[in-house]
């Protein structure tokens, strides 16, 4: 792999991880906000009996009952995740971890499908924003690191 490839990656990797290091540290920080915006999420999602989500209130009870188990779970990923990925030690489980965090948390979060006007169109850009993290998370989950060992010389 040539110097400027290797430069690449590297630019990509702080790219895609220093943005969940850095939520993750703040989301520690403001423990209380953090867990008050998860109550909040779950609250509005069970607010909207009419769209057939009835089917998700177990989970979101369960969730809500053990917000600071979640949190922490959620926060251990994204900061472990965004850590194997920035430092290189092994980015594909880094991208893994990152990926179990980014699905749950863009569909309780950005739930734009139940939303209305202006909070509508911000969400649905967030959500696509999460998405698009989400694609470039699961690209280096296939790829990994492409440090190659160079080949060895016969003889």
């Amino acid at each position: 792999m040539s110097g400027l490839q290797l430069l690449i990656q590297f630019l990509g990797r702080i790219c895609l991880s220093v943005f969940f290091i850095l939520s993750a540290i703040y989301q520690i920080l403001d423990w209380q906000g953090t867990e008050a915006a998860l109550t909040n999420a779950i609250s509005d999602i069970n607010g909207y009996h009419e769209m057939g989500i009835d089917f998700l209130r177990p989970s979101l009870d369960f969730i809500s009952v053990n917000t600071s188990l979640f949190l922490a779970i959620g926060i251990g990923l994204e900061l472990i995740g965004g850590l194997l990925i920035f430092l290189g030690l092994n980015p594909k489980v880094g991208a893994f971890f990152l990926a179990l965090f980014l699905i749950p948390t863009t569909l309780l979060f950005h739930h734009f499908w139940l939303l209305q006007g202006h909070e509508k169109e911000i969400q649905l850009a967030m959500f696509f924003k999460n998405i698009s993290i989400l694609g470039g998370v699961f690209l280096l989950l296939a790829t990994g690191s492409s440090k190659k060992a160079p080949p060895k010389k016969e003889g």
